[in-house]
């Protein structure tokens, strides 16, 4: 497997992270929500050497268009049910905009370690 690829699905843009072997970021996109859309996050797949055989995708939703556009072009795709990442966000304290890179924490901060 070559590289991965993440969508946050809304009914006005869709977010578009792309992960390599190690996990790191490698791409990013907002495009809109229309076909120039889906020729975009198709460019940005291509330019980062995936394609529809090899490059997993997992979207916030099941039930969109665009789900059913990328398993016409060959994607596997993995739908995640929004509820699924709502209660991950409300377990771990998360924001929609706080989820990304994580800061270094003091061993101090850690619950575990508290008295």
């Amino acid at each position: 497997m070559g590289i991965t690829c993440g969508i946050d699905w809304t009914e006005i843009h869709h977010d578009i992270a792309l992960a390599d072997e190690k996990g790191r970021i490698i791409g990013r996109a907002r495009i809109d929500t229309r076909v120039i859309g889906f020729n975009e996050l198709l460019g940005l797949i291509a330019e980062n050497g995936g394609t529809p055989e090899d490059t997993p995708i997992a979207i916030e939703t099941d039930t969109n268009l665009l789900v059913v556009a990328l398993a016409d072009a060959g994607f596997t795709v993995y739908p995640i049910n929004p509820r699924a990442v709502a209660r991950y966000r409300e377990r771990h304290g998360k924001g929609r905009r706080q989820i990304g890179p994580r800061r270094r924490r003091d061993p101090g901060e850690h619950p575990a370690n508290r008295p």
